[in-house]
C-alpha cells in the first residue's frame, strides 16, 4: 500500500499510471489533423492546461481517497477517522501511534469480558447464564468412518446437548479434562459454518419475554373478588403469603434488554468482527 505523499506518475491507491503526465499525453488524444502541425502555440497551450487540470484532479482525488483510509490517512483527517472508531488523541501521539491504536484490538475484547457484560444485563431477569460459540473452533465436523479422536453427533429437536470435543473445554466434557472447562462456551448442538464469512461468534441468551409480564395489575370482576377465583388485586401487610401482592417498577421491556445487549457487545467487540445474538428457548 503506497504512503503519502504520492510520488509523481503514480495513482497512489490504484497502483497504476496517471492518465496524463506530460503535454504529449494530452496531444496524443487529439484528432490527427490537430496533431499534424509541429508548431501550434494555441493547441500546445490548451494541451498544457488540460494536462494540469487532469493531473491536479487525479492527485486531489488520490489524496482524498488516501485520507479516508486508516492505513494512509494523516493529520487532522486521521484524527477524525480515529474518533469514528472511538479512539482519541493523547499527548505524545504521532500519526503512526494513533494509527496503531485504531487498528489494535483492545485487550478487553475477550470472550470473558464480552460474556461478563452480557451476563450483567441478563442476571436481574433470568437465572440462566448466557453462553457463546465461535464459528471456527466450535463448528461441527463431519468425517468418514475412519478412526479419529473426535466425534460428531446429531440430536433431536428436544435436546440441548453439547457435542463431545474434549479439546474445546466444554462444560459437558469437564470430567474428561480434570474438571477444567469454559463455563460460558456452549454451542448447544451441531452448528455448521461454510467458512465464507470468516471467523465470527454467537451469543445465546434465554428468552427474556417474561419480563413484560412482571408487574401488579388491577382487574375488575362482576362478582365477588376473592383470592380463590384470582380476581382483583390484593395487598397485604407482609405477615401472610396469602392474598398479598407487590409493586414492581419495570425498568425495561424484553426488547429494551435485547437492544442493550446488542449495544454493549457492539461497543466492546473488535472492529470488523461479525457476531449474532440468539434468543434460545432451549438454553438451560
Amino acid at each position: 500500500m503506497p504512503t503519502l505523499p504520492i510520488e509523481s506518475g503514480s495513482t497512489g491507491l490504484g497502483g497504476g499510471d496517471l492518465p496524463a503526465t506530460s503535454d504529449d499525453d494530452i496531444k496524443a488524444l487529439l484528432p490527427a489533423f490537430v496533431r499534424r502541425s509541429d508548431s501550434a502555440p494555441v493547441r500546445d497551450a490548451i494541451a498544457a492546461a488540460l494536462r494540469v487540470v487532469v493531473t491536479t484532479y487525479c492527485r486531489r482525488a488520490e489524496d482524498a481517497a488516501a485520507l479516508s483510509d486508516v492505513l494512509n490517512s494523516r493529520g487532522d483527517a486521521l484524527i477524525s477517522l480515529a474518533e469514528d472508531f472511538g479512539v482519541f488523541v493523547v499527548e505524545g501521539d504521532s500519526d503512526e501511534t494513533l494509527r496503531a491504536r485504531i487498528l489494535d484490538v483492545p485487550s478487553m475484547v475477550t470472550p470473558e469480558a464480552i460474556m461478563a457484560a452480557v451476563s450483567a444485563l441478563v442476571a436481574p431477569h433470568s437465572n440462566i447464564r448466557p453462553a457463546y460459540f465461535e464459528s471456527v473452533p466450535d463448528r461441527w465436523y463431519v468425517g468418514t468412518s475412519a478412526a479419529r479422536t473426535w466425534h460428531s453427533f446429531l440430536y433431536g429437536s428436544d435436546a440441548n446437548d453439547t457435542p463431545s470435543y474434549p479439546d474445546r473445554l466444554y462444560p459437558a466434557d469437564a470430567s474428561l479434562n480434570a474438571g477444567i472447562a469454559i463455563a460460558s462456551r456452549r454451542p448447544g448442538g451441531a452448528i455448521v459454518f461454510s467458512g465464507v464469512m470468516g471467523r465470527c461468534f454467537g451469543i445465546r441468551i434465554p428468552d427474556l419475554g417474561g419480563v413484560d409480564q412482571l408487574g401488579a395489575y388491577v382487574r375488575s370482576a362482576p362478582t365477588d373478588r376473592t383470592a380463590a377465583d384470582g380476581r382483583g388485586w390484593f395487598v397485604g401487610t407482609g405477615a401472610s403469603a396469602l392474598n398479598t401482592s407487590f409493586l414492581r417498577s419495570r425498568g425495561a421491556s424484553a426488547l429494551d434488554l435485547y437492544a442493550a445487549i446488542v449495544r454493549v457487545v457492539t461497543a466492546i467487540k473488535g472492529h470488523g468482527i461479525l457476531w449474532t445474538l440468539l434468543v434460545d428457548p432451549k438454553l438451560t
